[in-house]
């Protein structure tokens, strides 16, 4: 675990199932140092896991949010969740299976907006491109992300 600020201002929220083949090269690309500089809290929200998920994100998340309900959570549940254990200004919601395109301008981009600054000091949400994990990336990721980044 990182040490985080008392009064972190991001919030990277993660929810997952299941994700124990990508999970540890998605965490990853959010370094100690990378959340230290820019004070940010990386949580998983993992919605009943029974692989080594909880594993990996007890070893590298800040905050890890366990589902023990009966039900099979959604993933809008898991970031629901996710968002409840949030201390940040910002909430940042991006899956685990999925990496920003540059994790510096990022950073930067949403660090720029919650201290209302820059070019997205007026912005009410922003959204950026994203990539799909090459081990999970199908042909239909392909095109989705093609059209929406």
């Amino acid at each position: 675990m990182s040490e985080v600020a008392s009064s972190p201002l991001l919030s990277i929220v993660v929810p997952v199932l299941q994700e124990e083949k990508l999970l540890g090269s998605t965490l990853s690309t959010y370094t100690r140092e990378l959340r230290t500089r820019f004070n940010a809290e990386l949580i998983v929200s993992d919605g009943g896991s029974t692989d080594g998920t909880l594993a990996i994100a007890d070893a590298v998340a800040d905050v890890v949010v366990r589902h023990d309900g009966a039900h099979r959570q959604t993933i809008a549940e898991g970031r629901h969740q996710g968002a409840k254990a949030a201390r940040g200004a910002v909430i940042i919601f991006i899956n685990g299976d999925t990496v920003p395109a540059d994790v510096e301008l990022f950073f930067r981009t949403i660090a720029d907006f919650a201290e209302r600054k820059g070019r997205y000091a007026r912005a009410s949400a922003l959204a950026c491109p994203v990539h799909v994990n090459p081990a999970e990336r199908k042909i239909m990721d392909i095109l989705f992300h093609g059209l929406q980044n």
